[in-house]
């Protein structure tokens, strides 16, 4: 008897310190890439600016899209690298469409990408083959697929009689511009509603205006 209770002993103790070891080792083991424990992404080397904010967008249930700098990630469920694309630095986030494709807008020469969602790859590039001289300064969502883009005229502003030159937003659905409007020079657009607003900072104070469409773009029949 007191050599069974004696094994029985041994056992439990095993069966604990194995349990400690056990816990310790998780605790103390890096944190894996593409666990639930944290999921690490990185810009590319290239980057032109440093990563300040991450911007999530749901692609599908089981999809979401994660922009780090210039580099997009698609993961699953899981956090798991589903592909992975260096486009340049992206400017707002981007926006997935009913269709499988996802909008992109990059710093660098105003080039507006559209990718396609299950692969990565880049369906189409608007406007790209044209010498850039404006840059993409904001882009952020409006109604159900639809997102407005601001433009900065900076470049021109340089010139001497031109320092007023308005910025402009303008309201996409997909790859389909429904119309634009001027803003002051460096206003940055606010979503309020259903109300589109211009804020302009001078000084201690702060100055908006409600935008208003002035260029409708009507469809090709």
């Amino acid at each position: 008897m007191q050599t069974l209770r004696s094994i029985f002993i041994a056992v439990i103790a095993t069966a604990g310190l194995t349990g400690i070891l056990t816990c310790a080792a998780r605790s103390l083991a890096p944190p894996n890439e593409q666990t639930g424990q944290a999921t690490r992404l990185k810009a590319s080397t290239d980057a032109m600016f440093p990563v300040e904010r991450a911007e999530f967008t749901i692609v599908a249930p089981d999809r979401l899209l994660v922009t780090v700098g210039d580099t997009l990630y698609l993961l699953d469920s899981r956090h798991r690298i589903v592909w992975k694309e260096t486009v340049g630095d992206v400017v707002g986030q981007p926006f997935a469409m009913p269709d499988g494709s996802i909008h992109v807008f990059v710093a660098q020469d105003k080039v507006h990408l559209v990718i396609s969602a299950g692969t990565g790859k880049t369906l189409n590039c608007i406007d790209c083959n044209t010498t850039a001289r404006t840059n993409f300064t904001q882009v952020l969502p409006y109604n159900q697929n639809q997102y407005l883009v601001v433009e900065t005229d900076a470049y021109f502003r340089q010139r001497p009689g031109s320092e007023n030159t308005p910025d402009e937003v303008a309201l996409w659905q997909g790859d389909k511009v429904l119309w634009t409007a001027p803003i002051p020079p460096d206003a940055e657009v606010r979503v309020v509603g259903n109300k589109i607003l211009a804020v302009e900072k001078k000084e201690q104070a702060i100055v908006f205006h409600e935008v208003v469409p002035v260029k409708i773009i009507t469809a090709k029949p």
